[in-house]
């Protein structure tokens, strides 16, 4: 490829990808199949000097490769450009666009990083903490939602199934996370679980399609043995209200129908 721009050739002429530059037109030779290459590194020194104290210090480069960027110029559309490709001004050539390449190098960096890892509050101290600040809500649906999830993953590990269930209720909708919820509660808490899979199933049948008619009936089913636990005839109950609610749902009592 060539370019003829005396600006051009003069800023680029001992760039290593330009061949040659003409001393009389400035045209210049570049190679257009470079290829460039480049280790990489990264080192890490660490010391643990405690539980709860460890530091680090790392050294690592990044490497970007060079490459050709198009141009297109004409003389008179630069200030710093009076002669045209003969290098004579005034000859009629400065207001000929011309195209070309411009080669740019490749570019590393190296980076440093000096780092302290440290544990202030001891593990329930952390979680109490936690809990707090989940508690404080969040000013999005969503956010709040995931925030309540969170908490309620945080209780059940402590075995509060009783806060655990308080914290989903009226924020989490999603019925996967209910459903996963139903079933930490299951045996601990069996009619929690219930009533978080009752929540999960409303929501699948609200989605109005055969799919969801059916994945609601799947819930249906999963749950059946923890209204057995609450009573002998919860489970009856509890599908003959959910038939009465949505008796106007063809669908969905075909579904029922073949399940049961």
């Amino acid at each position: 490829m060539i370019f003829n721009d005396p600006q051009v050739a003069a800023e680029f002429g001992t760039n290593p990808l330009v061949i040659s530059a003409d001393p009389v037109t400035n045209d210049a030779n570049v190679f257009a199949d470079n290829s460039w290459t480049s280790d990489d590194y990264r080192f890490v020194i660490d010391y643990q000097w405690n539980d709860d104290v460890f530091t680090y210090l790392s050294c690592s480069t990044a490497y970007k490769a060079g490459g050709f960027a198009d141009f297109i110029n004409d003389d008179t559309g630069s200030a710093a450009v009076t002669e045209g490709r003969d290098g004579i001004p005034g000859t009629g050539d400065e207001i000929s666009a011309r195209f070309g390449l411009i080669p740019y190098n490749p570019e590393s960096v190296e980076g440093y990083e000096l780092g302290l890892r440290s544990e202030w509050l001891d593990a329930e101290e952390i979680r109490d903490e936690t809990k707090a600040w989940l508690r404080t809500g969040a000013t999005r649906p969503w956010q709040d939602a995931q925030y309540a999830y969170t908490l309620a993953q945080i209780l059940r590990n402590e075995e509060d199934w009783e806060g655990a269930y308080e914290a989903l209720m009226g924020r989490v909708r999603d019925p996967e996370q209910l459903r996963e919820a139903a079933l930490w509660l299951g045996e601990p808490a069996p009619g929690r679980a219930c009533e978080l899979y009752a929540l999960a199933m409303e929501a699948l049948i609200a989605k109005k399609n055969k799919r969801g008619y059916r994945a609601a009936v799947e819930v249906l089913l999963e749950a059946k043995p923890y209204f057995d636990l609450t009573g002998p005839d919860e489970f009856a109950h509890f599908v003959a209200r959910l038939r009465a609610t949505h008796k106007q749902k063809r669908n969905l009592m075909a579904a029922l129908d073949a399940a049961l």
